[in-house]
């Protein structure tokens, strides 16, 4: 089976760009040692990228990058990751330039389109691959993309400096993520609440009964089904709340038909 090689862009940018940063700061560095030292680690993300892309027999090799429009989500609400900066300028200047030196290394760049994140182009691609009969591999460092893990694409997430990343495939699933299936990401999301995103999900229910509901009830549709075998106090928030947490669910799931080229001859590997 062919192999299809997805690198969330944003996420590892992201994460070289803020190491960099602390690291010179920390130092007492000038603003030109500092721009040094980021564009040394995006220099090294490039490197990172390109080792992924040697160590496999990768057919097809596609890194993705966000859109810094409004998305469909903010759209739908307002408060969506309002507690995020904007892309730091050091960081938007030399976009362009990295985006080059990844297409000189053979990758396809594929920017997000209005109002969709990239999490969605990522998602959209791995549908793609796999209804040609291709295997999709995404790396990234965002779990929500967890929920694209099935049985011909694996996620790998990079972790803390000095730490392995660790590869999550369908098989393994369960018992990596300690008793959720790929499609109760999104559902844990909406129910828990994700602070980085910016929503609070059901109130007063946190991650540990959230778990234990999806585990008996398997999704917030079926929990609905079943609304009077809960406690008084659940069935009550539940209830509710029953329009806000269908929306929260809404935000929490990836797109699978992100209007981008479904030729897959588009994303070969050059």
């Amino acid at each position: 089976m062919d192999k299809a090689l997805i690198i969330d862009g944003n996420a590892v940018i992201y994460k070289a760009y803020f190491a960099s940063q602390a690291n010179a700061i920390k130092q007492n560095k000038s603003d030109d040692e500092i721009t040094k030292e980021i564009n040394k680690t995006i220099r090294f993300v490039s490197n990172i990228c390109n080792s992924l892309l040697t160590k496999k027999e990768y057919q097809y090799a596609t890194v993705v990058f966000d859109s810094s429009r409004k998305t469909f989500r903010q759209e739908k609400f307002s408060e969506y990751k309002a507690n995020r900066s904007p892309m730091p300028t050091p960081l938007l200047n030399v976009l362009p330039p990295i985006k080059e030196v990844l297409w000189n290394l053979g990758f396809v760049v594929v920017n997000a389109p209005k109002c969709y994140e990239g999490d969605d182009v990522i998602c959209t691609l791995a549908k793609i691959f796999n209804d040609n009969g291709i295997q999709a591999e995404v790396f990234s460092t965002d779990k929500d993309l967890l929920q694209l893990v099935s049985p011909n694409t694996t996620v790998t997430l990079f972790r803390a400096k000095g730490e392995d990343p660790k590869q999550y495939n369908y098989e393994d699933f369960f018992n990596l993520t300690k008793g959720l299936m790929p499609y109760q990401i999104p559902q844990l999301k909406a129910i828990a609440g994700d602070a980085s995103d910016n929503y609070s999900g059901l109130p007063g229910v946190g991650d540990k009964t959230a778990r234990d509901l999806l585990s008996k009830y398997s999704s917030i549709e079926n929990i609905y089904e079943n609304l009077d075998s809960l406690n008084p106090k659940l069935r009550e928030k539940f209830a509710t709340h029953k329009e806000l947490l269908f929306l929260f669910l809404e935000l929490a799931t990836t797109v699978s038909n992100v209007d981008i080229s479904k030729d897959i001859n588009k994303y070969k590997r050059r």
